[in-house]
């Protein structure tokens, strides 16, 4: 075994994206508060968008980020999450 290299191959199962904030908490709506923003550590709970494009659309225009809760999302910032099997 020892020596021997192995090639792994990955396969993507899934790719979104997010909003994360300074601290690098996820973003997603408290269910509890009727549609606060909730800021966590868990992926679980966080609000994915499909597209790179959608992720910016919803952080930079919409009514939600920029008018009712424009403090919360002041240094928010848009990534990537790929998930993947090997």
């Amino acid at each position: 075994m020892k020596g021997e290299f192995y090639q792994m191959s990955i396969e993507i199962y899934d790719k979104y994206f997010i909003i994360v904030n300074e601290e690098g908490k996820f973003f997603g709506y408290d269910a509890y508060a009727k549609g606060y923003p909730y800021f966590s550590r868990s992926l679980y709970l966080v609000e994915k968008f499909r597209t790179e494009e959608r992720a910016n659309e919803f952080l930079y225009h919409a009514h939600y980020t920029q008018i009712m809760f424009k403090k919360e999302f002041k240094h928010c910032v848009v990534k990537k999450v790929t998930v993947a099997i090997t």
